[in-house]
């Protein structure tokens, strides 16, 4: 029986999470759960796990899987896959990065079979892939160590990913390094009415890649969330912010691994005043394309002034 454990998963595992209906594999509890009330919470949350295994039956799969779970009073879990094959330890591994509420308990999940229809879920999966090599070269910022890094983001319907948290055994440097090159990954536009939220876990072998790890101001903090405070709603502000961000990109060009933060305030009309530039992104071109971006730019029309701080990133 192969243990997968939130700190060391297989170095094949690239497992995510969406919110929005996908075509999901069926989770059940067929041994042990949490006491009372616990077990409508559990139950919400494997649901959830479900629709990211949906990666795991891209080959056809007989019957269900077997998944042994231990599950602390935090929520986090640790994952055995009883079941031989690789569609029980993908769902072992996602498992394992997951978080169920309800209380501790010891026991077992049956999952079943997902559709093999591709799904957004897939989609998603092979940008991430694709645009992974600057992740895996943050190995340069922890060299020798091995292991994998739990990463959460929030993707917007425009493809742009932020509100990255990134948790690893493997140090801050490596951890603060993931998170500016998941930042800096630009999707295709999800489709999706608002924004998802998504988990991954990359395993870290330990050995260097030889490519470069992101740079800009390694030293320097993420810039703090965005903000929106006045007229406009924070829907209204990203409806007309998702354009902007992609003109602002081509400016930027080849760039990757930077960053920067922008104030400005919209006026009562929809025009935008007051732009600066709190953190510059340190290239004069870029910092001028996003001052020249926003000034041009045309928001909705409301009855006061609004005020907004945008993290950029690339």
């Amino acid at each position: 029986m192969h243990v997968v454990r939130s700190s060391m998963r297989t170095a094949a595992l690239l497992a995510l999470m969406m919110a929005p209906s996908l075509a999901a594999a069926d989770v059940t509890i067929v041994k042990g759960g949490p006491p009372g009330a616990g077990k409508g919470l559990a139950a919400g949350a494997l649901a959830e796990a479900g629709k990211a295994m949906a990666v795991c039956w891209r080959a056809p799969v007989k019957g269900a899987v077997r998944v042994a779970v231990q599950v602390d009073a935090d929520g986090a879990v640790t994952a055995s896959a009883i079941s031989k094959g690789a569609a029980a330890q993908c769902a072992a591994g996602i498992l394992a990065v997951w978080t169920v509420p309800g209380g501790a308990w010891k026991g077992e999940v049956e999952i079943g079979a997902a559709a093999a229809t591709p799904d957004l879920a897939a989609t998603i999966q092979q940008q991430l892939l694709a645009a992974s090599a600057p992740i895996k070269a943050c190995q340069a910022r922890a060299p020798g160590k091995a292991g994998s890094a739990a990463i959460k983001m929030k993707i917007a319907s425009d493809g742009t990913i932020g509100d990255v948290a990134v948790t690893s055994k493997l140090g801050d440097e490596l951890d603060k390094c993931v998170s500016r090159a998941v930042a800096a990954i630009k999707l295709a536009p999800t489709g999706a009415s608002g924004a998802v939220n998504y988990q991954l876990a990359i395993a870290f072998s330990g050995k260097d890649t030889g490519a470069p790890p992101p740079s800009g101001g390694d030293d320097r903090p993420p810039p703090p969330d965005g903000s929106v405070s006045g007229a406009l709603s924070a829907s209204q502000v990203q409806a007309a912010v998702g354009p902007l961000r992609d003109r602002i990109a081509k400016c930027a060009g080849k760039v990757a691994g930077q960053r920067a933060l922008v104030r400005f305030t919209v006026r009562a009309d929809g025009t935008v005043k007051n732009i600066v530039l709190k953190e510059p992104s340190g290239a004069s071109k870029l910092d001028g394309c996003i001052k020249d971006t926003l000034g041009a730019a045309a928001f909705a029309k409301a009855g006061d002034e609004t005020k907004v701080s945008l993290p950029l990133a690339w």
